[in-house]
């Protein structure tokens, strides 16, 4: 089972920006948002650079392609 976590976002709560789970009473009407580790929002460098590659490999290919059969 998955737990999420919130921080409180509420600026008159005596625990604004406290760390709290769903269903906290102290936290029962407050703005609120989810919490998020490094490791779950932080793609991998690899992921964020393998598009732009593909992209420029597959052109230079074409390329090549183009110019033999010319």
């Amino acid at each position: 089972m998955e737990t999420t976590y919130y921080t409180c976002l509420n600026q008159h709560c005596a625990k604004h920006r406290n760390v709290f789970l769903d269903g906290d009473a102290e936290h029962e009407h407050c703005k609120r948002t989810v919490l998020r580790f490094d490791e779950e929002s932080k793609r991998p460098v690899w992921l964020r650079l393998a598009i732009p590659v593909a992209v420029t490999v597959a052109a230079l290919v074409t390329v090549q392609v183009i110019r033999r059969s010319a």
